[in-house]
């Protein structure tokens, strides 16, 4: 190193010996001879692609976008900006959806809103499978006298694989295939459509183009805040994330409702409530999905 040498006219004069092999790159300290630096199957980030390029690859084969189609049904829906009518709200699932789903790789749609009419369902449900890998619906997969996308789904096509799960928020969740094209049918309040799309949506795009991980990890979280709760379905708990003495602490954010819009705004880690449990009381520890980037 130069700064480590004085010059006394024409003799160079080191401030200490220097030892062996010091500021020397070895071959194969970085990478050795016949390993692997990307394999099939990883997800692509920039220090991945600085990779390639030190590597001397000037391109890479990479696995085609998905297409997703989103259609949000009810007569209550407006665009948001919209002139406001009886009992209307602005949409905002569709939104969520597919910034998420652009994020995880697709090329994302969103259709014209479906009216709750089984027959306009099932003609917007049929024109949506065609030149889809997913189709995703939001709403109208309840029990309600309006809840029309459960079986316009059927109409269309589609073979249901099952319907509601035990987890909360997002319990009236539909999952199935019309052919090679994956349906999935999301609850219509704002967090658990979120939530749904985040835990079965974004892992199916992922393994669509061949991720090797597609399921995000779990980590033992120190919970701040505490819930009591009737126990019989897992929960997943809305949450901001910090970093404490090197150890991940989750803070719960106020208003848990599956009707909330504020809560994916703020969410940054999901806390996994277990099924059996009835309430997570403040500093105990339990799993996280962090959501951080992908949100």
């Amino acid at each position: 190193m130069q700064e480590d040498v004085a010059r006394e006219g024409d003799v160079a004069v080191f401030r200490e010996a220097p030892k062996a092999g010091a500021w020397i790159r070895s071959r194969g300290a970085d990478l050795a001879a016949g390993a692997r630096p990307l394999a099939r199957g990883d997800r692509l980030h920039p220090g991945r692609v600085a990779l390639a390029a030190a590597l001397d690859r000037p391109t890479l084969l990479v696995a085609q976008k998905p297409v997703v189609t989103i259609l949000c049904s009810g007569d209550e829906l407006r665009s948001p900006g919209e002139a406001s009518f009886s009992a209307s709200i602005p949409e905002s699932n569709g939104v969520f959806i597919a910034a998420v789903a652009r994020g995880a790789g697709a090329i994302a749609r969103v259709g014209p809103f479906v009216r709750d009419d089984a027959v306009v369902a099932t003609e917007a449900i049929a024109s949506a499978l065609r030149g889809s890998d997913l189709v995703v619906t939001v709403g109208g997969v309840s029990v309600g006298d309006h809840d029309v996308i459960r079986p316009a789904l059927e109409a269309a096509g589609a073979t249901l694989d099952f319907w509601r799960v035990a987890m909360k928020p997002g319990k009236p969740l539909v999952v199935g295939h019309a052919g090679a094209t994956h349906v999935l049918g999301l609850p219509g309040n704002p967090a658990s459509a979120s939530l749904t799309f985040l835990l079965f949506g974004v892992p199916l795009l992922r393994a669509l183009q061949g991720d090797r991980e597609p399921v995000a990890p779990r980590h033992l979280a120190t919970v701040r805040g505490s819930i009591t709760r009737k126990a019989g379905r897992e929960e997943f708990l809305r949450a901001r994330i910090e970093w404490v003495s090197g150890e991940l602490v989750a803070t719960l954010l106020p208003n848990q409702a599956s009707g909330a819009v504020t809560s994916f705004a703020e969410a940054e880690a999901l806390v996994v409530l277990p099924a059996e449990r009835e309430g997570v009381r403040d500093g105990e520890r339990l799993e996280a999905i962090v959501i951080r980037g992908i949100v």
